[in-house]
């Protein structure tokens, strides 16, 4: 009965971020756990990447915004030592984050995740 209770789970959520107008790939690089290895690390990355590539205005956001593709860029930059709440809210600690890695690497630092920004963050 639990592993059915948690697929419904699953099944509530993804129906949830299709609503949100995601598509199947996009809830797929979401739906993986933490990684458990470098390697899986990478592979979630490289499916963010290819969401990149295919949709480069959902990775244009900044104060406010939240979601799970919010979610997944704080903790990359958590990560990357990086302090602010694992929450998917893009507040003010997440847009220091990101104004301190834009600084850190050259790129205009305005505080928004933009495509650059978060190809930066997913190729590293």
């Amino acid at each position: 009965m639990a592993s059915v209770k948690a697929l419904e789970a699953k099944l509530e959520e993804s129906a949830s971020l299709k609503e949100q107008g995601l598509t199947n790939m996009q809830i797929k690089s979401l739906g993986q756990n933490e990684p458990k290895s470098t390697e899986d690390q990478k592979t979630k990355n490289q499916m963010l990447l290819d969401w990149l590539s295919q949709s480069p205005n959902d990775f244009d956001f900044g104060m406010g915004e939240q979601g799970p593709l919010v979610y997944e860029l704080q903790g990359i930059l958590i990560k990357m030592g990086y302090e602010m709440e694992h929450d998917g809210i893009f507040r003010v600690a997440t847009s220091s984050a990101v104004e301190a890695y834009e600084t850190k690497n050259g790129f205009y630092a305005d505080g928004r995740m933009d495509p650059i920004t978060a190809y930066a963050l997913l190729a590293n």
